[in-house]
Order: C-alpha cells, then structure tokens, then sequence
C-alpha cells in the first residue's frame, strides 16, 4: 500500500494554501501529522477549503493534532467528508493498523528539562532517571523536575499503550505530532527552554516505539529536521513543514521513502 504523510502546513500563518493534485487520490491513504493550522487562524478561510478538498479527494485522510490546532482540531473536521479523526484511536486501512496520538498541549518536547535531559543515559531506563530526578529535586536551567514531569511521561506511555498497536494487524503504523526523543527527526541546534544542541522530542514515545514492535512512525512539530530515521526495526519519517512524503508499506515493512514537494495553489500564485 501507498501512504502519503503531509507535514505541518500551518495554514493562516500567511496566505499560503497547497494545491491539492488528482494524483493523491491514488493513495491508500493520506496521514496529517498535526498543526495544519496556526494558532489562532480558524478563521482562515483556507482551512476549509483544504480539508473539504482533500476528504472529497481521498475519504481514508486521517488528522490529529498538533501543538498549534489542538484546541480546535475536533471541531474544525467535525461533520467534514473523508477527514477521520485518529487521535487516541486506531483505524484499519486495508491491511495496514494505523494508530494516532496528538498534542493535548502547546508546549509539546520532552517530558523533562534541564540537566536531565543534557545528561541522558541510554543504559538507564528512562522511568528511572525521571523518578530519581523527581526525588532528588533536581533544579536546573530554571527546570523544576518534580512530580508533574513524572506523571507527564507516565500519562503519554499509558495514552500510546492504550492504542493496543503491538497486538494489531501488520503493517503497523504509529502516528503522532511529536517526534521520539534521539532522533534525528527531533534535533535541534537550540531551543528557548535548552541550552544547546537538544533532541526535542518525547522520551515516552521513544520508550514506547522501543518496546512495541511497529513497522512506521511518522511525525512531525521539528520543522527543521524532515527526513527518515529508524528506532530499531521502526522506521520513523518527520515529514517536516509544508512537504510531505510517499511511503510504500506491506506487511513485510517499509519499502520505499520518497519526498513530496507540495505546491502553493496556482490560483494563488
């Protein structure tokens, strides 16, 4: 099967707005990573207009939310034709189980700051290093890591398991708006809350994608870092910002991944 992943188009942070080709009705199904709007643009007209388009052209188009629409994401596809609503759910395409999980919060990374996050072990479990953080107080960069770090990582693991994806049909799909911690689909140079090179991404989600065997992860939130990855034999694609990307997918894994250019419309050129 063909899946075409769409990063985050962040529609009504200007005038832009893709042009949507016949050509996409081909796939099997389309996967919107999150953040198709900006904050505070639902009155964009653009928004509209590109999920009545897409969900007329393929009725498998499955949405989640970001850290920028999570607010209005359920009521923006609410009553849309072909838009399917996958966060915390699964949904069967064919053969292929896709599982998704959005933002619930703005300030979407990792679930810990500060000297933790810099000093991250891979030989330590990552449940053990927030719990001993959690205990010993550690303060840090003016990150605080007490119980709310904790629980923070526990409710994202608890939500991703509840998907109940390890013991789905194959292929196996995972998506979600925020990339797995230690990824390169998740770096950054630096970023406000971090001093430093960083890997901006969820340590509960690594965790899960770790212990759960899945075929493909797709992302998106790193604008920066669109590409492929793998976390053992999960292949991971950040689909970056305003791009996307076509992937084959059987029930013997990953095949080919290739980069979509999106187009503005012509019409607005």
């Amino acid at each position: 099967m063909q899946l075409l992943v769409i990063g985050d188009l962040h529609l009504g942070r200007d005038q832009w707005q893709p042009e949507i080709p016949e050509a996409w009705n081909a796939f099997d199904a389309i996967l919107l990573v999150g953040d198709v709007v900006d904050t505070g643009a639902n009155s964009f007209s653009g928004i509209s207009d590109f999920y009545d388009s897409i969900g007329d052209l393929n009725p498998s188009t499955i949405s989640i939310p970001g850290n920028h629409d999570y607010q209005s994401h359920t009521e923006t596809i609410a009553n849309i034709s072909g838009i399917i609503d996958g966060h915390a759910t699964k949904v069967q395409v064919g053969n292929a189980t896709i599982g998704g999980l959005g933002s619930t919060l703005f300030d979407e990374g990792p679930e810990v700051r500060g000297r933790l996050l810099r000093e991250y072990s891979p030989s330590l479990s990552l449940v053990e290093q927030i719990a001993d953080a959690t205990a010993s107080g550690i303060s840090d960069d003016g990150a605080t890591f007490d119980k709310k770090a904790l629980q923070w990582f526990q409710d994202r693991f608890a939500n991703l398991s509840e998907l109940q994806l390890g013991t789905a049909d194959r292929p196996r799909v995972l998506l979600t708006h925020v990339p797995a911690y230690g990824t390169t689909g998740a770096a950054l140079d630096s970023h406000p809350r971090h001093s430093g090179p960083v890997s901006w991404g969820s340590l509960a989600l690594r965790r899960y994608i770790e212990e759960t065997p899945l075929d493909l992860h797709v992302c998106g939130h790193i604008h920066e870092q669109a590409g492929q990855d793998t976390i053992g034999e999960t292949v991971t694609v950040n689909a970056g910002y305003r791009q996307g990307f076509s992937i084959d997918l059987s029930t013997s894994g990953v095949g080919s991944v290739d980069p979509v250019a999106i187009q503005p419309r012509s019409d607005l050129r």
